[in-house]
């Protein structure tokens, strides 16, 4: 039975260290992401209690100004939103991965995604995923990319 596991990892890529931890590696040092994100992105917003909230044309577009603390990102400037307020949660740098979390709430309205990108230092920019939810039961996912200046 155990060469059945193995093959099916070795199928499926899983690296194994000498230390005995499978699938874990020492990472490199944090990419260097801080300064001005332009993020814009496509996506779809569905399940929505209000279905005037539901569309296939979801657009995000915004400006964040982000520091660094060795891997944590930290939100210098955010964006304006009216009456409401905008908080940036869980910003995390792994080599050239990036992620986090915003959350816009105006009154009762809350609405919290979750981003995922891969950041190329070369061009300095930001292209991933996102998924989140609200306004009230909505559903979001979609991608996204921005410039870091």
């Amino acid at each position: 039975m155990k060469w059945v596991v193995w093959a099916a990892l070795a199928l499926v890529g899983c690296d194994f260290l000498d230390s005995g931890d499978a699938g874990v590696r020492d990472a490199g040092p944090p990419a260097q992401v801080a300064g001005r994100w332009t993020l814009q992105g496509t996506g779809r917003l569905y399940g929505c209690d209000n279905s005037r909230f539901n569309t296939e044309d979801l657009r995000l577009t915004t400006e964040l100004v982000v520091g660094q603390e060795a891997d944590a990102l930290v939100l210098l400037q955010a964006p304006p939103v009216g009456d409401g307020t905008f908080s940036f949660e869980n910003g995390l740098i792994q080599e050239n991965r990036v992620y986090f979390t915003t959350i816009e709430e105006a009154g009762e309205t809350r609405i919290r995604l979750r981003f995922s990108a891969k950041f190329d230092e070369a061009v300095r920019t930001l292209r991933g995923t996102f998924e989140g939810d609200g306004p009230g039961t909505c559903v979001a996912e979609g991608r996204f990319s921005g410039q870091v200046d």
